[in-house]
């Protein structure tokens, strides 16, 4: 993108209209009137009668959880004396969706100041943070969740983080616990660590390679526990050896700095007392929502045994299903994964720890409830393909496969739906990794597998300086 076109105010404009024009034209889940019937139906329902939902019926704790956005909706829809429609419920959702990616733009903008990224770098990780399915058609197209608000107080994080603005990040972490709660968990690392760089020496082998193993005796011991003895035959097997050769390559990266094997980084990094403040929070919501709740609901255990499950039998399904939903920040992520993790180590203990949350939870192959670590994989994709040297051209490459693989263009109402594994519900369901179904994951990996060649072949290695020299990395602005 060239730098001569103003990064910020290019940005909102293009938000804008496009959700404007989204609002007035762009196609709902034909499900239940446009509130869908899966997990929207209940929010919908939250925001239509929020006191009888929340304080005469009761929620189970997965949906209490998540109440916010509705909550939200239900007091504008007040304010402006909505009848609470169905229709008025869903564009009200449409409204708060287009607000929160308004501010992303904003907020993204000061992570890349915070950065020091120029404005290609910028507009670089604009395009990885909208140009995919997840931004461009998810929040229209199927507008009452709580994703977008939970991709929103993930990016609030990160800024803060870098800002070093803790009581922004403490208001984040109480908005997330009922909004998004595993981004209370992770987001609390980012909270009470440091943003001082880490030592980019690399550990001793032995260190390193007890702490790979480590982590993939844990992924066994999952999956053995979820999974029992049934072993899927070869399929199983090979889904298996992908899961852990993932989980080892995530690890001996990300704990490829010596600063995380010395117990004084940990003493040094570490605010106590924000760590303290965090648990506290923890424990006192846990207990209030123990205590409010009909239910459990999803549980962690369940959870792990459904990421678990929906990988067995297809072997990497889950960065299938990342590209697909993400767009092209998961290949140039796969591209760069050494640089990306020093990046992750030059901004120190708080980004390290929040990255190895993320990317070892990317093994969960419903791509969207990882939404809140997006702006995370963004900011360290685009650090280390600046690092990397790309040109405008190469922004303009990104941006078009970006455009491509949202699938803004996609008409999927064509027709009465019915099965999730038949067309037309399909053209939804083929962006949901559980739900895709043989064909259409085979078709988009080999869409995903032509891209990162496309990426692999035209891309740069390395940033050369005039004379051809490797330059440098990029400088990231003092914090």
């Amino acid at each position: 993108m060239p730098a001569r076109i103003r990064f910020l105010p290019a940005a909102l404009l293009f938000v804008l209209i496009y959700g404007l024009g989204q609002l007035r034209w762009g196609e709902r889940i034909p499900l239940t009137e446009g509130l869908g019937a899966y997990d929207g139906r209940r929010y919908g329902e939250i925001a239509r009668e929020f006191h009888r939902e929340v304080f005469e019926d009761g929620l189970d704790r997965f949906r209490l959880q998540r109440i916010l956005p509705s909550a939200l909706v239900h007091l504008a829809l007040r304010a402006v004396g909505s009848s609470f429609s169905t229709a008025d419920i869903v564009r009200a959702f449409l409204v708060l969706n287009v607000v929160l990616q308004i501010l992303l733009v904003l907020v993204w903008a000061g992570i890349a100041r915070a950065v020091g990224l120029d404005e290609r770098g910028a507009w670089l990780g604009w395009i990885l943070l909208f140009f995919n399915f997840a931004n461009l058609k998810m929040p229209f197209f199927y507008p009452v969740l709580t994703d977008t608000a939970a991709l929103f107080l993930g990016a609030l994080m990160v800024y803060s983080h870098l800002k070093g603005r803790a009581m922004t990040m403490f208001v984040a972490l109480l908005l997330a616990a009922f909004t998004w709660p595993a981004l209370f968990v992770s987001g609390s690392l980012l909270f009470a660590c440091s943003r001082e760089a880490l030592d980019p020496t690399p550990p001793r082998a032995g260190r390193r390679v007890a702490a790979t193993a480590l982590a993939v005796i844990v992924l066994l011991v999952l999956s053995w526990q979820a999974l029992g003895l049934r072993a899927g035959g070869a399929l199983g097997a090979a889904s298996l050896a992908v899961l852990a050769v993932y989980t080892a390559a995530v690890t001996w990266t990300l704990f490829g700095s010596a600063s995380l094997f010395r117990l004084r980084t940990y003493a040094a990094a570490i605010s106590w007392k924000r760590l303290a403040l965090a648990a506290g929070a923890f424990v006192a919501i846990r207990i209030a929502l123990v205590h409010a709740s009909t239910a459990p609901g999803m549980t962690l255990s369940r959870h792990l045994r459904h990421v678990l499950l929906y990988n067995s039998g297809r072997p990497g399904l889950f960065l299938i299903a990342h590209a697909v939903y993400f767009g092209p920040v998961t290949l140039l992520l796969l591209l760069s994964w050494s640089r990306v993790a020093a990046a992750a180590h030059r901004l120190g203990l708080g980004i390290t720890a929040y990255a190895v949350f993320h990317f070892l939870h990317g093994i969960n192959t419903e791509s969207r409830q990882l939404i809140d670590g997006l702006p995370l994989c963004v900011l360290l994709a685009t650090l280390a393909a600046t690092e990397r040297g790309l040109a405008a051209g190469h922004v303009w490459l990104v941006a078009a496969v970006g455009l491509l693989t949202s699938k803004f263009w996609l008409l999927i109402n064509q027709g009465m739906w019915g099965e999730a594994s038949r067309f037309p519900a399909q053209l939804y369901f083929m962006n949901m990794g559980p739900s895709m179904t043989s064909a259409t994951l085979g078709l988009q990996a080999a869409g995903v597998l032509l891209t990162l060649g496309l990426f692999w072949a035209a891309l740069p290695r390395a940033a050369s300086t005039a004379n051809g020299s490797s330059a440098g990395r990029p400088r990231v602005a003092d914090l």
